[in-house]
């Protein structure tokens, strides 16, 4: 601040002043320079022979107190007065909570269901709350991307894993080439995702729903805890609101998936095979390509869900195609 030397000579006259401003008016709170040159006194009154020097637009100070349209400042030490016009309080810091959904959920552009949907969040999507408008929260992105509006009631502070499952829905096996332990190199970290993601991030969210429920026994029904083969990758891609077949040959012969062969394989796609065996290459057995020689799948021999390699033995002699969905 230029010549804001010469205040120290004024010192017994800002402390005089000071004494005359009423005491609800002593707060310190932080401020910042709007004015392109905020001109600094050593009193309340604009005078070149109080004139100090002045403060750049964007510098914070300190106001130590106000009286009228004057506010006592101090700045590196310094102690001065300016006018109020010239200067705004500093916004305080935004606080932030971190949180998740709840559901499968829309991000509004506004706090309104009619305004512009700027995103689609799965369940157990982390944001984090900084505001709130109505019945909903303002969020931030959790990796500081994007703002946006979500239903309250379809937000909690407390995370729940909603493809976790009671282990009594669940068995081990372990064979020669089949087991209920997902290899590491094959695992999913992606317990979420938004329509924004993309197809890797959707593929890694279909397949950390399916190893959630490895050891999930066989049978009729297909409710989160027990399978029959073809309702096992149905689940798996309904978790992203995915429409697949529900039968074992639709899957493998039917719809406008891409055929691809075993060389082109891709993590998430459909792997394909006819285990009854015969010329025919009728598809009756599916299940989810996970990479390095692995699928996931609904097994009725094992009787539960298992994790198999297919680069060789059984799996791979009787393997037919893959099916691209995703």
């Amino acid at each position: 601040m230029e010549n804001f030397a010469k205040a120290v000579k004024r010192t017994i006259a800002v402390v005089l002043l000071l004494m005359l401003l009423p005491v609800s008016a002593l707060a310190d709170y932080a401020a910042v320079v709007t004015a392109s040159k905020m001109k600094v006194y050593s009193t309340n009154k604009v005078n070149d022979k109080y004139y100090l020097g002045y403060l750049k637009k964007n510098i914070e100070f300190t106001v130590v107190a106000t009286s009228g349209n004057w506010a006592r400042i101090t700045y590196q030490g310094r102690t001065g007065y300016a006018q109020l016009k010239d200067m705004k309080k500093k916004a305080a810091a935004q606080t932030k909570q971190l949180a998740y959904t709840t559901r499968t959920t829309k991000l509004y552009q506004r706090a309104s269901a009619s305004s512009k949907v700027l995103n689609t969040l799965t369940a157990d999507y982390p944001v984090y709350i900084t505001g709130s408008s109505g019945n909903y929260y303002l969020v931030t992105n959790y990796d500081g991307k994007g703002s946006g509006y979500l239903n309250k009631s379809h937000v909690s502070t407390t995370k729940k894993d909603i493809f976790a499952l009671s282990s009594s829905y669940k068995g081990t096996y372990s064979s020669y080439q089949s087991s209920t332990t997902m290899p590491n190199a094959v695992k999913s970290k992606q317990s979420f995702v938004s329509a924004i993601m993309g197809r890797s991030k959707y593929i890694e969210y279909i397949i950390y729903a399916a190893q959630s429920r490895l050891g999930c026994r066989y049978a009729t029904s297909k409710n989160g805890t027990a399978f029959k083969n073809a309702g096992f990758v149905e689940y798996c891609f309904e978790t992203l609101d995915f429409s697949m077949p529900s039968t074992i040959k639709q899957i493998g012969h039917s719809g406008k998936a891409a055929f691809v062969s075993r060389k082109q394989l891709k993590r998430g796609d459909v792997v394909c095979f006819d285990c009854e065996g015969g010329d025919d290459n009728i598809i009756d057995h599916v299940g989810i390509y996970l990479g390095n020689g692995y699928f996931i799948h609904a097994s009725y021999a094992a009787g539960m869900v298992i994790v198999s390699k297919m680069s060789s033995g059984y799996y791979y002699e009787t393997f037919c195609w893959g099916r691209r969905y995703v």
